[in-house]
């Protein structure tokens, strides 16, 4: 062992490379990859070698017995699939560091371990460390601020971008009912800190660079004045939409990435983004991804079809989704500005959705 305390050979645990390219390769040409998602973010080789020695920091702390780590994503935090011994495999989830975490890691641990124990749904489980946390810092050489670590069971299956039907999208529709019927009774703890979505850009501190003069080749002053507008309005129809119902807690981000597939069965995971919010922000969430599909309306259909036998359909008035659908693409666009590595493509699609909002 090296004196940072983990494999240097283990670096990476790679069985069957070549076969595991071609595997990939296949399933990325069947995946369908919603140009609404802003891109996962692209790690040097410095910034996966640190990542992967904070997961073999954080795995310490648990008591499993491990032969491997594997860098599966990095999007708002990163994660590693962790192979043990026993041939089981876990999920270990890696945060920013501390100084930018933004979400309360409490709260989407508390919700995640509610909708397990009360409702039929199927979700990822919390795996607790040695000595009974939820999660662990872990704090490696090169950074002064260490990083909050979860470890998650695994969720086997497929992605459900990877498997869309409307006899899936039915099924998505009925988790959704039977969570929302389950936050709208469920008796939360006190001192849980949801995020709130009353307002476009809701995720505490996080800058706004829309307008910036970095991006103005990119964000035109036609288009800035377009994306006002938008914010002008969508401020005021969140605050009424607040004002008038009673929020719940909601997944905040039940997309066809953050669904599993097997034997016909759905399972959640990625409560990061877990909100106090109405129910119809909770479907625009879910039905924002996939609308450039030829068969889009046969999947909102079919998502429908599966809620309203358990929920009664909460959408007001025509076009509601549509706004809430534009709310949520600025607060993208703005992430995207600043953390993906080529907005380009994301900005134009964004704009243009906006131009149709707000011309029908």
């Amino acid at each position: 062992m090296p004196a940072s305390g983990w494999p240097a050979s283990a670096e990476v645990l790679d069985l069957g490379r070549g076969r595991q390219l071609g595997i990939v390769e296949r399933m990325m040409k069947m995946r369908y990859v919603a140009p609404e998602r802003v891109e996962s973010r692209a790690l040097s080789a410095d910034s996966l070698r640190l990542l992967t020695e904070v997961a073999w920091t954080a795995i310490g702390a648990y008591a499993i017995s491990v032969t491997g780590v594997r860098f599966l994503a990095s999007h708002s935090n990163t994660t590693f699939e962790i192979l043990t011994r026993s041939r089981e495999r876990f999920a270990l989830r890696i945060g920013m560091p501390l100084a930018e975490a933004a979400a309360d890691l409490h709260t989407e641990l508390t919700w995640l371990d509610a909708v397990g124990q009360h409702t039929p749904i199927r979700a990822t489980k919390t795996i607790s460390t040695r000595t009974g946390e939820l999660w662990t810092l872990a704090l490696v050489a090169g950074e002064n601020v260490p990083r909050r670590c979860v470890l998650f069971t695994w969720l086997p299956g497929v992605p459900l971008d990877e498997c869309l039907s409307s006899h899936n999208y039915r099924r998505l529709g009925r988790v959704s009912a039977i969570l929302h019927n389950f936050s709208e009774t469920w008796a939360e703890p006190e001192g849980l800190k949801p995020l709130v979505w009353d307002r476009v850009f809701y995720f505490p501190g996080e800058p706004i660079v829309i307008f910036d003069s970095v991006h103005r080749d990119l964000i035109t002053p036609s288009r800035a004045r377009m994306i006002s507008k938008v914010i002008d309005s969508s401020e005021k129809i969140l605050t009424r939409l607040h004002l008038n119902n009673r929020p719940l807690f909601v997944h905040g981000d039940l997309h066809m990435r953050n669904v599993m597939v097997e034997n016909q069965e759905l399972a959640i995971f990625d409560v990061e983004d877990v909100m106090r919010a109405c129910p119809v922000q909770d479907i625009a969430i879910t039905l924002h991804y996939g609308r450039q599909r030829p068969d889009y309306r046969e999947l909102f259909n079919a998502f429908r079809n599966g809620y309203e036998p358990i929920r009664s359909w909460p959408v007001h008035y025509p076009g509601q989704l549509e706004e809430l659908m534009a709310a949520r693409s600025i607060m993208l666009l703005n992430r995207a500005l600043r953390t993906a590595k080529n907005p380009v493509a994301f900005a134009d699609r964004v704009v243009t959705s906006l131009d149709a909002f707000l011309r029908n």
